[in-house]
């Protein structure tokens, strides 16, 4: 791997891991074995440009925010493409920067972008729902946000890097509760940049700037941390991305070491896989991660522009994408996610949202670049609910 930035697992336990630098998305079963890559520079189809966020819903197709083509692409759960969001621009439906991507038990998608500090909402087919922007009550504000999560309530959990919050809001994006404070101690943050949530509702933060992954109960108390500044199993030298699968095993994407680590609720090392590199289960700058209904892991391997997937033991399944602005093509991913239906939503740099079925085959794409309703600038990651709304 190469710069790895999102990781993310479906229904059956395979791991899916964003291979940024090498523009590839990989995928490996939970125990960390390669089972197959897509995925190459470009702005085709399938093609990625430093993707970033990956997403799996509950059919398997994985989504992948392709950062530098301002696009999200989806693909089936082998990495065939099968359709793209891909307009770039700052109004609705457009992306400028798509980072992150999460999709809701509904199937609807959810990007937030890096060009515009906010959501877009879209529902499964790509069609543009509504935006949540910077705008509003001092608490209610973005300050560079990053990640986003969805409960099985569909609760929507949104990072705010530089305010170092964790903000919880309704499907319709009322705030509901704000937590964090900006330091070392349990609790606060330095750099939040991704969350992900467990069946019991529990909430898990990629507190980057600290080297460690922070757990919370569902009200936002600290529960535990794990991770430390130097490279090892067990230790983070600089986590972007996390996931949660169906049996509660925590998978972290370790960007400056270009590797996958797991753990179990608890926060107990099980394992580890990757290394620098553009092969099949190597990542450069991987960022997002999402787990499906299966437990397959997708993860968006940024730098290769291009996603992976894999079973719950790391094995390698399957990658699609190359850099592009094309169907299927990526220009830097970030975020990515999965429905339900088994369908992957990942944030395109082409600012855009691209979805997929599970086996990586292009379905449709929506954004462009603006600030409209339904246009990106820079979309960072993406999150569905329970009625199949993307954010």
């Amino acid at each position: 791997m190469n710069s790895p930035s999102g990781v993310a697992t479906d229904a059956l336990g395979a791991v899916y891991v964003v291979d940024s630098g090498n523009n590839r998305v990989q995928i490996f079963s939970s125990a960390g074995v390669y089972l197959g890559q897509w995925g190459m520079s470009g702005t085709g189809d399938g093609q990625f440009n430093s993707p970033r966020g990956i997403a799996v819903d509950a059919a398997g197709n994985v989504y992948v925010a392709d950062y530098g083509n301002n696009r999200v692409q989806k693909f089936s759960s082998s990495g065939t493409f099968l359709r793209k969001w891909d307009e770039p621009g700052y109004g609705d439906g457009q992306f400028s920067g798509p980072y992150s991507v999460a999709v809701d038990t509904k199937g609807n998608v959810y990007v937030v972008e890096l060009g515009n500090p906010r959501i877009q909402k879209f529902n499964s087919s790509g069609t543009f729902v509504e935006v949540w922007g910077p705008y509003g009550p001092t608490e209610w504000k973005y300050n560079r946000p990053f990640g986003i999560a969805i409960d099985a309530m569909d609760h929507i959990y949104i990072t705010d890097t530089t305010n170092n919050q964790i903000k919880k809001l309704t499907s319709s994006g009322t705030l509901l509760n704000v937590w964090g404070t900006t330091g070392t101690g349990d609790g606060q943050f330095v750099t939040p940049v991704d969350v992900a949530i467990d069946t019991s509702g529990n909430i898990y933060v990629a507190d980057q700037s600290n080297y460690r992954i922070q757990k919370l109960d569902p009200d936002g108390n600290f529960l535990e941390k794990w991770g430390s500044d130097p490279t090892g199993g067990g230790q983070l030298g600089f986590p972007e991305g996390v996931a949660v699968d169906n049996a509660g095993n925590i998978y972290v994407v370790d960007t400056s070491n270009n590797q996958i680590q797991k753990f179990n609720s608890s926060g107990v090392f099980l394992g580890m896989w990757g290394t620098k590199g553009s092969e099949d289960g190597q990542f450069f700058g991987p960022k997002g991660i999402t787990v499906d209904f299966a437990g397959n892991v997708y993860v968006v391997d940024s730098e290769n522009n291009r996603i992976q997937k894999f079973d719950s033991s790391g094995t390698f399944i399957a990658k699609w994408g190359s850099y592009g602005s094309g169907n299927g093509e990526f220009a830097f991913p970030k975020g990515i996610v999965s429905d339900v239906t088994g369908k992957v939503y990942v944030v395109d740099g082409n600012h855009r949202i691209q979805a997929f079925d599970e086996y990586g085959t292009f379905l449709t794409k929506w954004g462009m670049y603006g600030s409209g309703d339904g246009q990106f600038r820079y979309p960072r990651d993406i999150a569905i609910d329970a009625a199949g709304a993307s954010m």
